[in-house]
């Protein structure tokens, strides 16, 4: 049972797979405690909130109760109270089961205490008892943070690859040329492909663009990437590129800077790309192999409390697989798997893709409530990016 704190700001929070109703007051109000109510099938989910808001100065506490005997929920809560009676005690009623909430509230309310509940759809902290009213939510949680509430870790810490800020006149020339002309893509993606997935094979040590690769504007191209130093002069008129992070860049990695340059330009909480993390299906149980998922995202960003998550192509999404399927199918259905896994309910996810996507593949991807901006749209994703997070 918690100990006693005198004339101490607390809150007591019943622990649910979502962890958003439980963060963001305890990140908005920073009390100096959090009692954590919590059943066995959730001790995950309250180890990583405490990850969370120990680093905030928070204490944590965490307390075993059942999910649906109320008797025995109220029992906890009336001795959590009388042990705290001269503390500031506050219950956040938005999580647990229904059961434990009616118990916990009854309790709470019956000695005068605060209870609050997070109303997500309006971002506002409804204050319950002892008297009512609402407060606007801020926007505060991070992209770690997001992705730690559902037992997701960055591996690394998110940020652009080295040399993105001097590519970034580069990309603003690229975008409109490789969104507008599928042919000049495909030459490109065609030729960085041996580069970037040799699987072992020899290749050249550089990948050599001849004049004209880019079409009318292929001089200023060349001399974007000379002064941003991803190509070196070569033959008649020529650049190589001979590094590894040009030719990602050149296979598609431009579009993932492009999208993160067009995030960063936007009012946004947090923004990582290329990140790396592992996922922990359970934290209790020995680590085995098959118990660790490696993901990786190409951009995430918060915003108003929730995880955005995009994922960059620039291949065509319409070729078949080796399963029978399409890429675009599995680009769909593999993005909205990790957005619901690192973002929950409350996540939402965007396919950018350089290609115009079949009508087949934009009408999955909407049934599947999936953002898709694509072909020359792309070039228009600012606004596209400021309504999708607004929730238009």
């Amino acid at each position: 049972m918690a100990k006693e704190h005198d004339n101490a700001a607390i809150h007591v929070c019943l622990v649910s797979k979502e962890p958003v109703p439980n963060l963001v007051p305890l990140l908005m109000e920073k009390p100096a405690q959090a009692v954590f109510l919590v059943t066995p099938e959730m001790a995950d989910q309250a180890k990583w909130l405490e990850e969370i808001v120990g680093p905030h100065g928070i204490k944590v506490q965490c307390e075993e109760m059942p999910g649906f005997d109320f008797d025995k929920v109220a029992g906890i809560c009336e001795q959590l109270i009388h042990m705290n009676r001269d503390a500031e005690l506050t219950l956040n009623v938005t999580g647990g089961t229904k059961v434990a909430a009616l118990a916990a509230f009854t309790s709470f309310y019956s000695a005068g205490k605060r209870v609050i509940y997070l109303n997500t759809k309006d971002g506002e902290i409804l204050q319950l008892t002892p008297e009512a009213r609402s407060t606007p939510v801020q926007e505060l949680l991070q992209v770690k943070e997001c992705l730690l509430g559902y037992g997701l870790r960055m591996t690394d810490r998110g940020e652009p690859p080295a040399g993105f800020q001097k590519r970034r006149k580069l990309v603003k020339e690229l975008a409109p040329l490789l969104c507008g002309d599928d042919a000049m893509r495909r030459q490109l993606n065609a030729k960085a492909e041996p580069f970037n997935n040799s699987h072992g094979k020899p290749h050249p040590p550089y990948l050599n663009l001849e004049p004209g690769v880019f079409g009318e504007k292929c001089d200023r191209i060349f001399q974007a990437m000379r002064d941003a130093g991803l190509a070196t002069g070569g033959i008649q008129g020529s650049v190589n590129v001979n590094s590894k992070e040009g030719w990602f860049f050149l296979g598609g990695g431009w579009l993932e800077e492009f999208v993160f340059a067009t995030v960063q330009e936007r009012p946004v909480t947090d923004a990582r790309m290329n990140v790396k993390l592992d996922w922990e299906r359970n934290q209790t149980a020995p680590k085995r192999a098959e118990q660790q998922i490696r993901n990786e995202f190409d951009v995430l960003f918060t915003s108003g409390n929730r995880l955005h998550v995009i994922s960059c192509k620039t291949g065509n999404l319409d070729a078949p697989t080796e399963a029978g399927g399409n890429k675009g199918k599995e680009a769909i259905y593999e993005l909205e798997a990790l957005a619901d896994k690192a973002g929950g309910p409350f996540g939402r996810a965007m396919l950018v893709s350089a290609r115009r996507l079949s009508d087949y593949s934009r009408s999955r991807a909407s049934r599947m409530k999936i953002e898709v901006v694509d072909g020359v749209d792309v070039l228009g994703l600012g606004k596209r990016l400021e309504r999708w997070r607004q929730g238009a």
